[in-house]
């Protein structure tokens, strides 16, 4: 656990012993896959650290739909937001698969900050980490129809997760194509459309809950550049 800890960018800070003290303020919380842990709305009370699995952090849309914010996973911390403004969550966290958690709750999580300012830096670090991502998604939406979001969204999965194979990068994430119609903002029939179509071309190829990409330089010229036509149709590859 403190392996883990270590590992994330709030914590990072923390020598052995301190974190040995994070460890003795915190509590242990399972999930099974499809739990739900936070409701948009709910009151932020604990930040929380995963030790094993992964959450997603969904939010409604207008139209009912499920949009996908972010996947965390193991040694990533989520919830500190909340702690600072005493407000409410502002999405939902919703367990992938079996997960274990470490949960702080916010007196102590602000008094660990009070005790130890090189914690501040790490949050400063994970925050612009966040607003990053956030700005890079925001800009998919405004800038680039749905084949270019899919196929920037499948690029930063391989970085992610990529693992080399014989037959090209396979993305072992275990995310749905549901998963995936909320990343980009669209339904699971207009993602399933796209990737038959890619996988069709010869570019990818799916299995169940896993894709390799079998031409990644021909996903990469599709995802590099502009496309301001808000276009449905799947790009000739």
């Amino acid at each position: 656990m403190r392996a883990l800890l270590a590992r994330s960018r709030f914590f990072a800070a923390l020598d052995a012993v301190d974190l040995d003290r994070v460890l003795a303020l915190a509590r242990r919380r399972r999930l099974d896959s499809g739990e739900i842990l936070l409701n948009l709305g709910d009151e932020a009370d604990s930040v929380y650290a995963i030790l094993r699995g992964r959450v997603r952090v969904v939010s409604p849309a207008e139209d009912g739909r499920e949009v996908l914010l972010r996947i965390l996973q193991a040694g990533e911390i989520f919830g500190e937001l909340g702690l600072f403004h005493g407000g409410r969550r502002t999405a939902s966290i919703v367990a992938s698969e079996p997960c274990e958690l470490l949960v702080i709750g916010r007196h102590a999580f602000l008094g660990l900050i009070e005790q130890h300012p090189r914690l501040a830096i790490g949050l400063l670090s994970a925050l612009s980490a966040r607003i990053g991502e956030l700005t890079e998604q925001l800009s998919d939406f405004a800038l680039h129809s749905l084949p270019v979001r899919l196929a920037r969204r499948i690029l930063k999965l391989a970085e992610i997760y990529g693992q080399v194979t014989a037959d090209g990068l396979l993305i072992d994430a275990r995310i749905s194509q549901q998963d995936l119609a909320g990343w980009v903002g669209t339904t699971r029939e207009a993602v399933n459309k796209h990737l038959r179509a890619w996988e069709s071309a010869g570019v990818i190829r799916l299995d169940r809950m896993t894709l390799t990409i079998l031409r990644p330089r021909e996903l990469e010229e599709l995802a590099g550049g502009p496309d301001l036509t808000g276009g449905e149709k799947p790009p000739p590859l």
